[in-house]
């Protein structure tokens, strides 16, 4: 199942976007109009990507989780200042759902943990990349100091190999002896999946760039019976095909 959200203004921010559902054969989209309904293959993608997992269902709860592509200094004290960035490197794939994306990251005042969790609770929701690989089973296994996959897509879809990650925290998603604003602070290794390493992998000087991760809100699965734009599109087009055949029938009884 491919299912894509193709968002018209920048994620994380509230404003209108649109959902469209993918088949192998066909698209559709619940923005479209009666004479665009039907649309051509789907290409092969060179810009952003993003893909569900295989392993969800429509209804199913899920996060997304990516590394950013772009660096940063991790001076400021302020979980705030690392919320807005990773919600601005969100922005850059239009075809991730609309949510409210957050930093897996601790001050000396907000741990990890307490920033990335949801209201209502998404404790036991699967964590995938953007490329659809599962990462952990809930957020109680991400912060148990071992991952499935490692976490090596940026926001895009795109691949790194070894990317260094600021967090300020410790394997459990507390905040760190050096958390995020310290002269030094800890950083974990994107392409470890062991003894925490992708959480805390030691300290690193402030001043120095490097990535973030961002996490999604809890997200749905979209399809057929589900509410919403994706849901609607497909609605839309079965009255079409509807009203067609009964224009076909009368046709051939004249």
């Amino acid at each position: 199942m491919n299912i894509s959200a193709t968002a018209e203004t920048a994620a994380g921010r509230g404003e209108r976007h649109e959902q469209t559902t993918s088949f192998p054969f066909l698209s559709w989209s619940g923005a479209a109009t009666a004479a665009g309904l039907l649309a051509a293959p789907m290409a092969a993608q060179a810009g952003p990507s993003f893909t569900i997992s295989p392993t969800l269902n429509p209804g199913d709860h899920y996060r997304i989780l990516f590394v950013t592509a772009a660096t940063t200094t991790a001076a400021s004290s302020s979980i705030a200042t690392y919320n807005s960035f990773v919600a601005t490197a969100a922005a850059n794939n239009p075809l991730l759902p609309l949510t409210t994306w957050t930093v897996i990251g601790s001050t000396s005042t907000v741990n990890a943990a307490a920033n990335i969790a949801c209201a209502p609770s998404c404790a036991n929701d699967p964590i995938f990349l953007v490329s659809g690989t599962k990462i952990a089973a809930s957020i109680t296994n991400f912060f148990s100091g071992t991952i499935l996959s490692p976490i090596n897509t940026f926001e895009t879809g795109g691949s790194t190999s070894f990317p260094y990650v600021w967090t300020g925290s410790n394997t459990d998603g507390t905040a760190s002896a050096t958390p995020l604003g310290g002269a030094n602070v800890s950083r974990g290794s994107g392409s470890a999946t062991t003894l925490g390493s992708y959480l805390d992998n030691g300290s690193f000087a402030s001043s120095f760039g490097n990535s973030l991760y961002g996490i999604s809100g809890d997200l749905v699965v979209p399809g057929v019976g589900v509410p919403g734009p994706a849901g609607a599109g497909l609605f839309g087009f079965g009255a079409l095909m509807t009203v067609f055949a009964r224009f076909r029938r009368a046709r051939r009884g004249s």
